[in-house]
């Protein structure tokens, strides 16, 4: 069996949530025999196609189409690592969301399985982006 896991970035980019992943593969790898396929989702992530035996693909661009392009043959679970900011700008990333729901609807024996490393920013001065968003990024 094999799962995919949804990541900002693997490495080589310092990322203590890419590392964790990779190490939570290995682990699911050498416990369970599960095989890890990566989805990056900064389009602007560079690196190679695959770390030891996992396969990495990333999305061109962070729309919902190319995320499920990237799910459309591939296991039926995900993994999905949260981190708002890691997915958007101003950490609504709107466009994984809705992803995420048409590919659970046209999907209707997956699982999804959602690990949140952060779920939202909290700002009390009026001019900074967290101070606007973060009721938007609860929802």
């Amino acid at each position: 069996m094999d799962i995919i896991q949804i990541v900002p970035r693997l490495p080589p980019a310092i990322d203590g949530l890419g590392d964790y992943a990779l190490n939570l593969a290995r682990q699911l790898y050498n416990d369970f025999n599960l095989k890890t396929h990566f989805a990056i989702g900064d389009a602007a992530w560079t690196g190679n196609t695959q770390i030891e035996d996992f396969l990495i693909n990333s999305v061109d661009e962070r729309s919902t189409t190319a995320l499920l392009s990237l799910l459309a043959s591939k296991p039926t679970t995900v993994l999905l690592h949260y981190v708002g900011y890691g997915y958007a700008k101003r950490g609504c990333p709107v466009w994984l969301v809705e992803g995420l729901e048409r590919w659970k609807r046209n999907t209707p024996n997956s699982n999804l399985v959602t690990m949140f490393h952060e779920v939202y920013a909290s700002g009390k001065l009026p001019w900074t982006s967290s101070f606007w968003l973060s009721d938007w990024q609860k929802n």
